[in-house]
């Protein structure tokens, strides 16, 4: 599968940014996209495949 690992800076807040909010409305991590499916919370993403 191929997937892309996006890095992300807490000190710089980068989990707190409105592109990541889009992601996960509370600024959290990790976050999971797929096409218009998005995943965050570790609750689902063991789930999907």
């Amino acid at each position: 599968a191929d997937y892309e690992v996006v890095d992300i800076d807490f000190m710089a807040l980068e989990h707190k940014s409105p592109e990541h909010l889009t992601r996960n409305p509370f600024g959290q991590i990790p976050a999971f996209q797929d096409g218009d499916l998005i995943l965050f919370g570790m609750i689902g993403l063991p789930f999907y495949s």
